[in-house]
């Protein structure tokens, strides 16, 4: 066992340690006073604190066999997306540009194509209790290059649910799309026109399955590395301020993307879509790789994780 003046560097014989001499005795006092000195001098400031890293980048590959067919190069400010470039093959496809207001939510969103040219620009508007209120797309119409806007409106009702409208640039509701939201504030369910759309299952903050239409997903996780970083919250950081935000906007797939535990295994019940997750973790136990197994030996989408 380790004695506690040796902690601070102090090694008396083991047998001088022992003894009941007098001479001893002093010895002791005056180590217990240096032991008490050097403890009250070691405060909090003195212990090196625990930086917690920055997400940089990531970029996602998407292999055809063998071949990387399309990439996804997103890249991070405070955590949340800055810019995401989208390529086919070695040819950009479309770029997108996020703007945040002072309280870190995004507040627009532009996206611009293969020529650089803006082609979409979608505007976030939130409640004072920071909850999303409306999202406004406008885009080029290809007809006649005038431009319209397709506007969807969230309403939070008092019975714990989320209504989502989405009007045509006339004005016209296309549809109608209801969030149900469970005592742990979680959204469990979504509702058209009175059929269920989509459900989830939870196991605390796990997802532990999902239904949608004839497909049945369960869900398993990761129970040994701790979730480090912010790579499985990105989306979720996007939208600060009330918690469901990132759901009601981007849908279970956003849910499915944010979850509380590194996701190693799906598998679909009626359908051939199973897929397992594997991930690289650096020294600091952060995720730096992804690897997406759909059936194959080798991974269909690899995703590489970078650090500030």
């Amino acid at each position: 066992m380790v004695n506690m003046l040796q902690v601070f560097g102090i090694n008396p014989p083991i047998n001088f340690l022992c003894s009941p001499n007098p001479s001893f005795m002093k010895f002791k006092l005056l180590l217990i006073f240096i032991v008490s000195l050097l403890i009250s001098c070691t405060g909090e400031d003195d212990v090196p604190a625990t930086v917690e890293k920055d997400l940089a980048s990531t970029i996602a590959y998407t292999y055809f066999n063998g071949n990387v067919v399309a990439r996804i190069e997103t890249y991070f400010a405070e955590n949340k997306p800055s810019q995401m470039l989208f390529y086919s093959g070695s040819s950009l496809d479309k770029k997108y540009v996020y703007t945040y207001g002072t309280d870190g939510q995004v507040t627009e969103l532009h996206v611009y194509n293969r020529w650089g040219n803006l082609a979409v620009t979608s505007e976030y508007e939130y409640d004072d209790l920071g909850r999303i209120i409306s999202l406004t797309t406008t885009d080029a119409i290809p007809e006649d290059m005038e431009w319209g806007s397709d506007l969807i409106t969230y309403i939070h009702n008092n019975d714990n649910t989320v209504t989502l409208n989405r009007f045509s640039p006339e004005g016209t509701l296309l549809n109608q799309l209801t969030y149900h939201i469970n005592s742990s504030g979680k959204i469990y369910k979504s509702v058209q026109n009175g059929e269920t759309t989509g459900e989830f299952e939870y196991d605390g903050d796990d997802i532990i399955a999902f239904t949608s239409g004839i497909s049945h997903f369960t869900y398993s996780y990761d129970e040994d590395n701790e979730v480090k970083g912010h790579y499985l919250n990105f989306f979720r950081n996007q939208m600060p301020g009330y918690e469901l935000n990132y759901v009601i906007v981007g849908s279970f797939t956003s849910a499915l993307s944010s979850t509380a535990k590194y996701m190693v295994g799906q598998d679909n019940t009626n359908g051939p879509t199973d897929a397992t997750y594997e991930f690289e973790f650096d020294s600091d136990g952060y995720p730096v790789r992804k690897k997406v197994f759909t059936g194959d030996v080798e991974p269909n989408l690899i995703i590489d994780i970078t650090y500030q």
